[in-house]
């Protein structure tokens, strides 16, 4: 069905752009995903090419963006790779606005990686312009078996790779954070932590590629500290544990604790104060770059406003996902095979169900905190409050939010899956290039998409498509004759109803000229 609504649209777009040479390929075999349909594409035609933009699904570029990819790649035979800084857009639900708005502190990371390491950034896959000699000659990726933990096949998180093996010959790879494009934005947590949960597979092999003679030194150790990030999970949450067990260890021996905040008072206020004021930082100097860069295009109060109601809500939600990535680590350690889901964009208000499904495991180790945290630590306080006269209550707090987010875990996943027309109306979360400053690119894409859904009903498939006059004829008069397929097919299928048929069979009527006419006859005689 999607298959048949994606040719309608090709054939819509040539109508409507007669002059564009627009081609569209379906891989009957869907051999290693996204990493096999860039090679199949340059291993076929990419020669033809001296460069190539790539683009996901939600991808928009603006079209100077796209003139100065090829202006900047022609003036220079030594790079590989140019990338714009996509920002998130189209964006309804709480979650989707919060990161969205996040593309703040994302300009910092591509400006840091623009001025600290020139031209051996890291490469995101999309809104890109690579050079396709350099791709054909140097980023045929391997193909491994399975082997303990590690997946088969190419590696499924091929971009960083691909920008190691360009770095490695020498070639450039940049990312331009003055370039500007766009991208949709997963709209809950849910459909956010199965990309994370493909992403985490695919930097997990990332490992065996560690003694590749083809990488430079600093490939290898990028590509080691890349991968390692996800262990930070795992720090995580050693730490979040330790924090309760030492309270109540500390509470436990309540002189040794006092003679030892005695004795490194000014050391632990200082550390108190520091830590405040790297968080404090951390918050602030993304406002201080969008207020530098584009002062004109937002509000300054909405912007500090939104910057730490993020940072509070991201307080909230970021024991979930250091929870969840744990989760895959051990199912990574324990072989779990690797599912390589779709992604979903819909702004869509999860259920119930959905929720407390995905997210019972962290109510229950909050569940578990509160436990340890009511029975163990909090008979203890009193007494350290008479020996210290120290007022506990900001503690208290302090470890209270944390257990009561993990609890109601489903609920704020639900509720943060939910849009707000007030926080639309207040313009809460807007980044630079949102609302009256957004670009034409955006408009436009969403236009059309809203043209091509009313075109395109989600209902409409391979059953509608054979009984389309409009859609039937056109794929007759370009799909290709198989003589040969036809006969061994004919009496195989002859009788059959459409919706009778297996996935496979549609596939061979799908892509041969004369049974797409035997079914289509079928069903004109059957109708009258």
């Amino acid at each position: 069905d999607v298959i048949v609504q994606e040719q309608k649209a090709v054939f819509l777009l040539k109508e409507k752009f007669p002059d564009v040479g627009i081609h569209y390929r379906h891989r009957i075999m869907n051999t290693f995903a996204k990493v096999g349909n860039t090679s199949d594409f340059f291993r076929r035609w990419g020669g033809e090419f001296k460069a190539v933009i790539i683009l996901d699904a939600d991808s928009m570029v603006p079209a100077e963006t796209m003139v100065i990819f090829a202006r900047t790649m022609e003036g220079d035979d030594n790079i590989g790779i140019i990338q714009a800084m996509p920002y998130a857009v189209n964006s309804t639900t709480l979650f989707a606005k919060l990161f969205n708005f996040a593309n703040v502190s994302m300009l910092l990371g591509f400006s840091a990686a623009y001025y600290f390491k020139m031209g051996r950034s890291p490469y995101l896959g999309h809104n890109t312009i690579v050079r396709s000699e350099a791709i054909i000659k140097h980023c045929n990726l391997p193909i491994f078996k399975k082997k303990g933990p590690f997946d088969a096949g190419k590696p499924s998180s091929h971009d960083f790779v691909e920008a190691m093996l360009l770095e490695a010959v020498g070639y450039q790879v940049w990312v331009l954070p003055t370039l500007v494009s766009f991208e949709e934005q997963i709209q809950n947590f849910v459909d956010y932590m199965i990309r994370e949960k493909r992403w985490f597979y695919g930097a997990m092999n990332w490992f065996r590629l560690l003694k590749f003679k083809a990488f430079s030194t600093f490939g290898t150790i990028s590509l080691l500290f890349y991968a390692m990030n996800y262990f930070l999970a795992l720090t995580g949450l050693v730490f979040f544990i330790i924090t309760y067990l030492g309270t109540y260890y500390m509470l436990s021996h309540p002189l040794m604790t006092f003679m030892i905040v005695s004795r490194y008072h000014n050391i632990l206020m200082f550390s108190a104060y520091l830590g405040f004021l790297l968080f404090l930082t951390g918050i602030s100097l993304p406002i201080i770059v969008l207020w530098k860069k584009y002062r004109h295009n937002v509000s300054i109060v909405k912007t500090i406003f939104s910057q730490y109601l993020g940072g509070l809500i991201g307080m909230i939600i970021g024991p979930y996902k250091m929870l969840f990535l744990n989760r895959l680590i051990w199912g990574w350690f324990k072989k779990s095979d690797l599912v390589w889901a779709s992604q979903n964009r819909v702004a869509r208000v999860l259920s119930w169900e959905e929720s407390f499904k995905f997210s019972w495991p962290i109510s229950v180790f909050g569940l578990g905190c509160a436990y340890f945290f009511l029975f163990y630590i909090m008979p203890l306080m009193p007494g350290i409050y008479k020996l210290t006269g120290v007022d506990l209550i900001p503690f208290f707090l302090f470890v209270c939010v944390p257990i009561l987010g993990l609890i109601f875990a489903p609920v704020v996943i639900r509720f943060m899956s939910r849009s707000f027309p007030l926080m639309e109306k207040m313009g809460w979360f807007k980044h630079q290039f949102e609302g009256e400053n957004e670009y034409p690119v955006v408009r436009e894409t969403r236009n059309m998409t809203g043209w091509f859904e009313k075109q395109i009903p989600e209902e409409w498939g391979f059953e509608q498509a054979l009984s389309d006059p409009y859609f039937a004829l056109r794929h007759l008069a370009q799909c290709p004759s198989r003589p040969q397929k036809y006969a061994f097919w004919k009496n195989k299928l002859a009788g059959r109803n459409i919706q009778d048929l297996t996935r496979l069979e549609k596939l061979v009527v799908f892509r041969c000229r004369e049974l797409w006419e035997m079914f289509m006859t079928k069903n004109l005689i059957d109708k009258h």
